[in-house]
């Protein structure tokens, strides 16, 4: 049986990994946009990314700690994916809907903003 702690330590490093990917992308699209004034979107979007690479180096760290692994994400179809784990040598398996997942990552945007 895998403690719900390490289910929820498990899934908050999925989300923040797809947190740091959203805004990196979003950086580069500022970055390369025709915005006349770009450096303060450009200052508070790498303020945001850091204080999330920061995050997620934290629960990373305390996935070591407590023996917690992603081990592979797969798309099944256009609706879900599925996420494999471990914790101490048991397997364990999330299968979110594609929508579920993005609503988390909007929510944990707006959090930041």
């Amino acid at each position: 049986m895998i403690p719900s702690e390490d289910k929820n330590l498990a899934w908050n490093c999925i989300i923040t990994q797809y947190v740091v990917k959203t805004l990196e992308h979003d950086l580069k699209a500022i970055q390369n946009s025709q915005i006349r004034i770009k450096e303060p979107y450009i200052d508070k979007m790498e303020s945001i990314l850091k204080q999330v690479n920061q995050e997620l180096s934290m629960i990373r760290k305390e996935m070591r700690k407590r023996g917690v692994k992603i081990l592979k994400e797969e798309k099944i179809d256009d609706m879900f994916w599925q996420f494999t784990y471990l914790v101490r040598g048991y397997e364990g398996v999330f299968r979110p809907w594609t929508a579920a997942i993005r609503f988390q990552i909007k929510q944990k945007l707006m959090d930041l903003l």
